[in-house]
């Protein structure tokens, strides 16, 4: 009896565990022609949106819930916009917090982290987690990456040409999560250097497009 009560109890936490993780349902990535980083990047955790740009911050949120879009409070901002923030609980961080004062602490009770002066490796400011979502970044210890890269989101990696790649620009994108990215090298014809060459590989949790300035995304 006392062996299926502890069985039980660690059933009931393992289930409680798993409700609280968060997870990327789906990632966007949108790449650009002749610049070697992530412009933008849309997750989709839970029940909401998070935009991050290539420098590592949160640019707006928004939520997947209907009823929250209906009921919610406006808010605008100093030019009359409606702020990112619509149907969401945001909270957050104070002036004393150094790097972090003024950035969003946390989305609907989840917390949200950055990378501080005591990660002594990294850039201060990055964002950091999304609850048990880890973003990395290429620091002084990749020697071949270029240094404040997205190095991963969660388990989805991000790699970069370096110098082992003879026939690549170095430091453009090589391939996010299963989605591959190749670039015009100026040995084309008729193709510009820097240019998206290919995108392939694209899924429904990972999708990489191209941002153009004349029709948006490709």
């Amino acid at each position: 009896m006392k062996n299926i009560t502890v069985k039980m109890v660690l059933f009931w936490l393992c289930l409680a565990s798993t409700a609280s993780a968060q997870q990327i349902h789906s990632a966007y990535f949108m790449i650009e022609d002749f610049k070697s980083h992530i412009r933008l990047l849309e997750l989709t955790v839970q029940d909401f949106i998070i935009t991050i740009d290539g420098e590592g911050n949160i640019i707006a949120t928004t939520s997947l819930r209907r009823s929250d879009k209906q009921t919610s409070d406006i808010d605008f901002d100093i030019y009359g916009r409606p702020s990112p923030n619509q149907g969401l609980k945001i909270e957050e961080y104070n002036d004393f917090d150094n790097n972090k004062a003024g950035k969003i602490k946390s989305i609907n009770g989840i917390d949200v982290d950055y990378y501080s002066n005591f990660d002594i490796h990294d850039i201060p400011g990055k964002i950091k987690s999304i609850g048990n979502i880890i973003f990395k970044y290429n620091n002084s210890f990749d020697i071949h990456d270029q240094q404040g890269t997205l190095k991963s989101i969660g388990n989805i990696n991000i790699k970069y040409n370096t110098n082992f790649d003879l026939r690549e620009i170095k430091g453009t994108l090589k391939s996010i999560g299963p989605v591959e990215i190749g670039w015009h090298t100026g040995m084309q014809l008729g193709r510009s250097k820097g240019r998206i060459k290919f995108i392939r590989g694209n899924t429904r949790a990972v999708y990489v497009a191209k941002l153009t300035g004349h029709r948006g995304f490709e």
